[in-house]
């Protein structure tokens, strides 16, 4: 997907750690459940129906 050098962080942890340190590894290190479930939204959004169409609810205003 992209290069591992493009979070220097990153690479900094995977070579100061010995052993199988990955992407998953970092975030654990990194995030917290508040950032989690802020990301959450992106990929699990509340969805609704209008006229056959469906719209993401937080951007969808009746005027």
């Amino acid at each position: 997907m992209f290069d591992d050098h493009v979070n220097g962080e990153y690479t900094e942890f995977r070579d100061a750690n010995e052993g199988d340190f990955t992407w998953w590894s970092y975030v654990n290190m990194k995030s917290d459940l508040k950032t989690a479930l802020g990301f959450a939204r992106f990929f699990y959004p509340d969805i609704i129906e209008v006229e056959g169409g469906f719209l993401l609810k937080d951007k969808f205003k009746i005027f």
